[in-house]
């Protein structure tokens, strides 16, 4: 299975989105993508469908799908950086202004995994939806973590938002926010003969 995405192309497809207007949820659709790569992402399969993914011309909705499967299927490193340069001004730490809140929401989910709740908060606070459903997840699943921190390190934690050194956030819930509804009318014809889904796995976190 291939891990690597080459940069220097990403980097050319990515400062070309950034210069395009705001692509919001409401008008992608995953009619836009191969039926089989759909496929893989109803069942789960999401390792396969990143790899698919990679090799298909570029553009808001692959780009953020290919993300959200990067996440699901443990290659971490690799979504922050897809996320990092999507919602990012180039050469710089600040957020894109027509930025969604999906893919704000994904940008915080990878900064989650890669050790930072600060840094998913400080995402979050800036949606134009602050209780949305995913947003209210992470923001919950941060806060249980606090709670299990030792006494000084929850103190620096609330007075100082400083977290521990190769933090890990338990999540109970599934990683990242496609930019479409999946279409399970249209998968359901290749569901095995007994009419059942495969059995998802949980995400692994990052390491």
């Amino acid at each position: 299975m291939s891990k690597n995405i080459n940069r220097s192309s990403m980097q050319t497809v990515v400062n070309a989105v950034s210069q395009r207007q705001s692509t919001t949820q409401e008008n992608l659709s995953s009619d836009l993508l191969p039926a089989p790569i759909l496929r893989l992402i109803e069942l789960g399969k999401y390792a396969e469908a990143s790899d698919r993914l990679q090799k298909l011309p570029r553009s808001p909705l692959i780009m953020e799908t290919l993300g959200v499967c990067l996440m699901r299927s443990n290659q971490n490193t690799l979504a922050v950086n897809l996320f990092r340069r999507l919602a990012l001004n180039p050469g710089t730490t600040v957020i894109r202004m027509d930025a969604s809140d999906g893919l704000r929401v994904n940008f915080a989910t990878a900064i989650l995994l890669h050790g930072s709740p600060s840094g998913a908060l400080d995402i979050l606070q800036d949606l134009q939806d602050r209780d949305c459903l995913p947003a209210v997840r992470m923001k919950a699943a941060i806060q249980q973590w606090a709670k299990g921190l030792s006494f000084w390190r929850r103190l620096d934690w609330k007075w100082n938002r400083i977290e521990p050194a190769n933090t890990q956030v338990p999540i109970d819930f599934e990683l990242g926010e496609f930019p479409f509804t999946i279409p399970h009318a249209k998968v359901a014809a290749e569901l095995p003969s007994d009419g059942k889904p495969p059995k998802r796995t949980a995400p692994k976190l990052a390491a």
